[in-house]
C-alpha cells in the first residue's frame, strides 16, 4: 500500500518533508513548511535548498547571507529581500571588522581608522598583519620622541641602542643613558652593556681580545672576527729555544739595562756639549765685546787727557794775555823793569831747565823734546829783549788798550770753552765708569762659565770611562 501525501511530505508513509520543505512530522504539532529563502538561491534548482529539519537555507546567492538568505553577506550592504541589491562594502579587508549590512558603513578592527578602515591610528603599528594594531612602545630613555615605524613598530633610537623599543644598548655598545650606548673598546669580541669590560671570545684574551691564552697558539684575523689558530711543531720548538735562551739572559738584560741608563747619560751629554758650543760661542762674542768696550774706553781716556791738555793750554795763554796787557797797561819804565824782571826770571827758567835736563838724563826723559824746550826759551827771551829795545822808543798807551780788548776777549773765550769742556768730560767720565762697571760684570760671568766648562768637561770624560766598560762587559756577553 501506497500513502497518498498531502503537499509538502514525502516517503512511503509521508513521514518526512518533500524538497522544498523542512519540519520533522514524526514529532507531534510538527508540520513541513515551505523553505523561505526569499528567492535568493539557484533559481534553476526545482526546489529552493533548505535543510529538511531546520529549514536553514543553502547556497544563498546575490551576495545574501542569513538563515533564510535575507541579510546581505558580511562584507555587503543594501536590502536582500525587496531590492536585492547588496553590493560590496568599500573598506579595507585588512582593516575591518566588519562592514554594516544596511548603511554599508566600515566598522574598523581595534588601533585602525579612516573612513575605509585603511591605516593604523596615530602611534600605532602593525596593519599589514590584518589583525588590528597595536599601540607604539615607544617610551623608553634612549627613545627619540617620534611615531615609531608603522609597519614593525621599531622606535627610533639615539646612537648605540638598538631593539624595538630602545631600551638597550646594540652588541659592541654599553652605559645605556637617555643620550644613548657608548661603543665598547674592544678590537674584537663584545663587551659587558653595564660595565664595558670586553667579554673575549674562545681562547682569546687581554684588555682589547688581542692575545691568545693558550702559549702556543697566535690570534688570526678572520673577517671582522679573530680566533687562535695553534702553532705548528716548528714553531714549538723555537718557542721552548727561546725560553731556555732567556733564563740564561737575566744577566744580560741588567747590563743592557746599565747601557740604556750609559745611553740617556751619552745623549745628555751629548746635548751637554752642545750646549758647550753655544757657551763658547757666546764667550767669543763676550770677548769681542769687552775688546771693544776697552778700545772705546781707552779712545775715550785718550779723548779725555787731550781735552785735558787744551784746557791746560787755554789757560796757560789766557795768562800769558793776562800778564801782557798788564805789562803793556804800565808806563815805559815800569815795563821795562819788568821785562828786566823777566828776563832775569827767564834766566833763571834756563837754569832750571837746565837741572831738569841733567835730572831727565837720570830718569831716561827724552833729551830731544828738552832741547828743543831750551831751543824755545832761549828764543823767547831774544823775543823780549827786542821787545824791551822796542819799548824804550815806543809810546804803549794805544797798544794797552788793544791788549785789555784781548784780554776781555780772551776771558770770555775761555769760560765759553771751559763750560763745553767741561761739559764733554763730565759726560766722557760717565761712560767711562759705565763702561768699566760692564766690564766688570763680563768677567764675573766668564769666570762662572769657565767654572761650568770644567765641570762639564769632567762629566763628559766620566760618562766615556761608563760607557767603555758597559762595551766590554757588553762584547763579553755576546762573545759567550
Amino acid at each position: 500500500m501506497v500513502c497518498l501525501c498531502m503537499p509538502g511530505y514525502a516517503g512511503p508513509k509521508c513521514a518526512r518533508c518533500a524538497p522544498g520543505f523542512y519540519g520533522n512530522p514524526m514529532v507531534i504539532g510538527s508540520t513541513c513548511q515551505p523553505c523561505h529563502c526569499h528567492d535568493n538561491t539557484d533559481p534553476n534548482m526545482l526546489f529552493s535548498d533548505c535543510d529538511g529539519l531546520t529549514g536553514e537555507c543553502h547556497s544563498c546567492m546575490h551576495n545574501t547571507a542569513g538563515a533564510h538568505c535575507e541579510i546581505c553577506a558580511p562584507g555587503f550592504h543594501g536590502d536582500a529581500i525587496t531590492a536585492k541589491n547588496c553590493t560590496r562594502c568599500n573598506c579595507s579587508p585588512c582593516g575591518t571588522a566588519s562592514c554594516d549590512p544596511h548603511t554599508g558603513q566600515c566598522q574598523c578592527k581595534p588601533g585602525v581608522t579612516g573612513p575605509h578602515c585603511n591605516c593604523c591610528e596615530d602611534g600605532a603599528f602593525g596593519y599589514e598583519s590584518c589583525s588590528g594594531c597595536r599601540r607604539c612602545d615607544c617610551d623608553a630613555a634612549a627613545a627619540l620622541v617620534q611615531p615609531c615605524d608603522p609597519r614593525n613598530g621599531s622606535c627610533a633610537c639615539q646612537p648605540g641602542v638598538n631593539g624595538p623599543n630602545c631600551r638597550q644598548c646594540a652588541p659592541g655598545y654599553w652605559d645605556y643613558s637617555p643620550e644613548g650606548c657608548k661603543k665598547c673598546e674592544c678590537k674584537h669580541g663584545r663587551c659587558d652593556p653595564r660595565t664595558g669590560e670586553c667579554h673575549c671570545g674562545d681562547g682569546l684574551t687581554g684588555k682589547q681580545c688581542d692575545s691568545c691564552s693558550h702559549r702556543y697558539s697566535v690570534p688570526v684575523q678572520h673577517g671582522h672576527d679573530m680566533t687562535c689558530e695553534p702553532c705548528d711543531s716548528c714553531v714549538i720548538v723555537l718557542v721552548e729555544d727561546l725560553d731556555k735562551m732567556n733564563d740564561n739572559f737575566d744577566s744580560v738584560a741588567h747590563q743592557l739595562i746599565n747601557l740604556n741608563a750609559s745611553s740617556i747619560t751619552w745623549a745628555q751629554l751629548h746635548n751637554l756639549s752642545r750646549s758647550m758650543d753655544n757657551i763658547s760661542n757666546a764667550i767669543e762674542n763676550y770677548n769681542r765685546t769687552l775688546d771693544e768696550s776697552r778700545n772705546r774706553a781707552d779712545m775715550l781716556e785718550g779723548e779725555i787727557m787731550t781735552i785735558n791738555s787744551d784746557i791746560r793750554d787755554l789757560e796757560d795763554k789766557v795768562v800769558a794775555v793776562a800778564e801782557k796787557a798788564d805789562s803793556l797797561g804800565n808806563s815805559s819804565s815800569n815795563t821795562h823793569q819788568r821785562a828786566q824782571d823777566l828776563l832775569s826770571h827767564m834766566k833763571n827758567i834756563v837754569g832750571e831747565v837746565e837741572d831738569l835736563i841733567q835730572q831727565g838724563n837720570r830718569t831716561g826723559l827724552n833729551e830731544t823734546q828738552v832741547e828743543q824746550e831750551e831751543d824755545d826759551l832761549l828764543d823767547k827771551m831774544k823775543q823780549v829783549e827786542a821787545m824791551l829795545r822796542e819799548m824804550r822808543f815806543k809810546n804803549c798807551a794805544g797798544q794797552k788798550k788793544i791788549a785789555d780788548r784781548e784780554l776781555s776777549e780772551a776771558k770770555k773765550l775761555l769760560a765759553k770753552v771751559k763750560d763745553q769742556l767741561v761739559s764733554r768730560v763730565v759726560d766722557n767720565e760717565g761712560l767711562v765708569k759705565n763702561i768699566r762697571e760692564r766690564l766688570g760684570m763680563f768677567h764675573d760671568q766668564l769666570m762662572d762659565l769657565r767654572d761650568a766648562l770644567n765641570q762639564a768637561v769632567n762629566n763628559t770624560a766620566l760618562a766615556s770611562d761608563i760607557n767603555a766598560v758597559n762595551e766590554k762587559r757588553l762584547e763579553d756577553c755576546q762573545q759567550k
